[in-house]
């Protein structure tokens, strides 16, 4: 989301989903943005990406690519990202536009990556630590629970279905992340806290 105000608007015509940013890197590592192209004409494209990622102390800098894909060819195209572009302490951002060519429309993405300063670990480490530790809780929240005898039935069950609700909005929303559709990702924390503030003021209710 961040990048969509740091960034110049850029129209185009659809939403470049093969567009790809890591979730996270550490200050041990380096990483980069990938743009997937398929040409599925009988002639040679050559399109243009015109890049733009975050830099520390700029604005933004600025790259531009014009690779030559043959007929049936997929290419996957990258651009170097490290802690130079880290901006606001732990975000790298990045926007690709990709101009028409041969019929097929303009295409425009934006992708951010979260930077940790953390050299013990990679970014792939920290990410699946992060993931397991989150379903672990949620497991083992649901086992405290049925372990535990609240001393109203009423009050117990109606709790089970909020739990069972939140629990289906967190690992939707999970899911969402790592796929990148952020705006159920969003929908998903917004439900996730309206639903628990709601649960909470139930329960403080019902004594």
């Amino acid at each position: 989301m961040e990048a969509y105000f740091y960034f110049d608007y850029l129209p185009a015509e659809g939403s470049l989903t093969t567009l790809k940013c890591p979730f996270i890197l550490t200050s041990r590592e380096s990483g980069q943005v990938t743009v997937r192209y398929s040409n599925t004409s009988s002639l040679t494209l050559a399109p243009q990406f015109h890049v733009q990622i975050s830099a520390s102390g700029l604005e933004f800098r600025t790259l531009d690519s014009n690779p030559s894909i043959a007929p049936g060819e997929t290419r996957q195209l990258h651009w170097a990202i490290d802690s130079q572009d880290v901006i606001f302490g732990h975000l790298i951002l990045a926007q690709v536009y990709q101009s028409p060519v041969y019929g097929n429309p303009d295409l425009v993405g934006r992708c951010g990556t979260l930077w940790v300063d953390l050299p013990q670990l990679t970014g792939r480490q920290l990410f699946t630590g992060v993931l397991a530790g989150n379903l672990l809780l949620v497991g083992l929240g649901w086992g405290l629970w049925i372990a535990s005898r609240p001393p109203k039935q009423g009050t117990r069950i109606d709790a089970t279905g909020a739990m069972l609700a939140l629990t289906v909005i967190a690992l939707l929303g999970t899911i969402a992340a790592i796929s990148g559709w952020w705006p159920v990702g969003v929908g998903c924390l917004v439900l996730g806290i309206l639903l628990t503030l709601s649960t909470l003021g139930y329960m403080l209710q019902r004594g």
